[in-house]
């Protein structure tokens, strides 16, 4: 390879992993290693990437389920982000770790989109919306987020448009509208 910065040449060193199964706690200290003898500490990219790599998050893990399933183990934190309880659903059953009614659309929204297909394009507009105005009602969600994996739960009988998905949109990025 050829360093554009100096116009020398150098060679690309595979990391070592002992064996190939290096520890975590011991790969973050490998890789700050390979970046100190990459990047030297006084060159301002060094920094930079450092930052970077530091800096981003993992990718949240959630995950979308109707109330009405039973809990599975590999739900985490199972979050009820409706603003009505789920007509007949036995409280301890569904093993509800939160209910976030305040994440929920506003009875307007929720009663205007109905769950028709049609209207899903604008619902999750109005949605991230009212989201994006409400920063503390996101907060508790968040929180459980960071501790691991998080299970929306909604009890609409509609599995493909409904509040939980777009607000797993929503919290992974995907929103494009």
């Amino acid at each position: 390879m050829h360093d554009p910065r100096t116009n020398e040449a150098f060679q690309i060193q595979p990391l070592s992993t002992h064996g190939g199964s290096l520890p975590p706690r011991h790969l973050e200290e490998a890789l700050d290693e390979a970046i100190e003898e990459t990047f030297p500490a006084s060159d301002p990219i060094a920094v930079s990437v450092e930052v970077a790599v530091r800096e981003t998050p993992p990718e949240p893990e959630i995950r979308v389920r109707r109330a009405y399933d039973p809990p599975a183990a590999q739900d985490g934190a199972r979050v009820l982000v409706d603003r009505l309880w789920p007509r007949g659903l036995d409280k301890a059953a569904a093993r509800i770790d939160a209910w976030l009614k305040d994440l929920a659309p506003s009875p307007a929204l929720r009663t205007w989109f109905n769950h028709e297909p049609e209207k899903w394009e604008e619902f999750r507009r109005r949605y991230w919306q009212e989201l994006r105005a409400n920063p503390a009602a996101l907060a508790p969600l968040l929180e459980l987020m960071r501790s691991g994996r998080v299970t929306l739960l909604f009890g609409a009988k509609e599995t493909r448009f409904n509040n939980a998905v777009a607000l797993q949109e929503y919290l992974t990025g995907a929103e494009t509208i």
